[in-house]
């Protein structure tokens, strides 16, 4: 493991905290570029003398965002066959087949 990618590791909650939702660039310890896209993250690296190698890019995910398992189904027969695995044990889920809208509830 690189140098910058263990420092990612170790300060990851500060930077979900402050960068949720973007990409960023880190190269020696330090965040060089923050945007939107991996592509702006990488031009703005070389613009700062970076070669891409050298750049460790992250999406980095906001707080409130989740990863779960899920499958597709057309038998299922609702519009958006949308299966959930291990979600159903952490969230309560509405599914409004008209609004095609699913909505994840917590009990907090």
């Amino acid at each position: 493991m690189t140098k910058s990618k263990e420092w990612i590791t170790k300060n990851f909650e500060s930077l979900v905290a402050k960068y949720g939702g973007k990409y960023i660039g880190v190269v020696n310890e330090h965040v060089i570029s923050v945007a939107l896209t991996p592509r702006e993250v990488l031009e703005n690296a070389r613009k700062l003398g970076q070669e891409e190698e050298d750049v460790s890019l992250l999406k980095v995910p906001m707080e409130d965002e989740f990863g779960m398992k899920i499958g597709f189904s057309p038998k299922l027969g609702v519009g958006f066959n949308l299966l959930g695995m291990d979600v159903f044990d952490r969230y309560r889920i509405v599914f409004d087949n008209r609004a095609k809208k699913i909505t994840f509830q917590t009990d907090q």
